[in-house]
């Protein structure tokens, strides 16, 4: 098994980068992480919440009442559904992080298996170029 010393929580998304590292490890450190948009971090959230509240509305609707009747379920339908998605975000960060970190310490174990990469130039790996007029 691996031995995981820590496990930062961090955004899975990563920074653009523009060549390849000559480190592999870079990859998957906490430097290599961009924050995210302003609802990059929040769509889980909007859409528990957004589908707590259409069920209650749509229960409410499929049993020919008014949308709004019961608005206690409603309201608690909405919070739950919120709740959800915090849940759901909340465990997604950490299965991100943990397989980044289980990735990391890997590399970190065995470098034999990830050599730098020589850096091959766009112009080297073109033939030469004789217009026919």
């Amino acid at each position: 098994g691996f031995i995981i010393c820590e496990v930062k929580r961090m955004s899975k998304l990563p920074a653009v980068v523009q060549s390849a590292p000559a480190d592999p490890a870079y990859l998957f450190s906490a430097d290599n992480y961009a924050e995210p948009s302003f609802l990059g971090n929040k769509v889980p959230q909007i859409f528990g919440g957004l589908g707590g509240f259409l069920m209650a509305i749509g229960h409410n609707f499929s049993q020919r009442r008014p949308l709004f009747a019961g608005l206690p379920v409603v309201i608690g339908a909405t919070a739950l559904g919120l709740a959800g998605g915090i849940w759901w975000q909340d465990r997604s960060e950490r299965y991100w992080a943990e397989r980044d970190a289980i990735y990391r310490h890997y590399i970190e174990l065995h470098p034999e298996d990830f050599p730098a990469k020589e850096r091959i130039l766009v112009g080297d790996m073109l033939k030469p170029w004789v217009p026919i007029r």
